[in-house]
């Protein structure tokens, strides 16, 4: 079980995360670049989802 200063640690983490992430969600709208690809399950992506998915992961590593 996390302690509670892991806990705060954790949520800090993970709210950074999320504000990275619609940061960079935001500047893919921004720039008008709103291209959709097809994953190989052919359910479509965007370039705003992909970025967003590796500023989340790159801050959660921190973790």
């Amino acid at each position: 079980m996390l302690g509670n200063e892991s806990l705060k640690k954790l949520f800090a983490t993970a709210v950074n995360a999320a504000i990275c992430a619609v940061a960079k969600i935001m500047e893919v709208y921004q720039s008008g670049n709103l291209r959709i690809k097809a994953k190989s399950d052919l359910m479509p992506i965007t370039l705003a989802d992909t970025a967003a998915h590796d500023e989340t992961n790159d801050n959660l590593q921190s973790y």
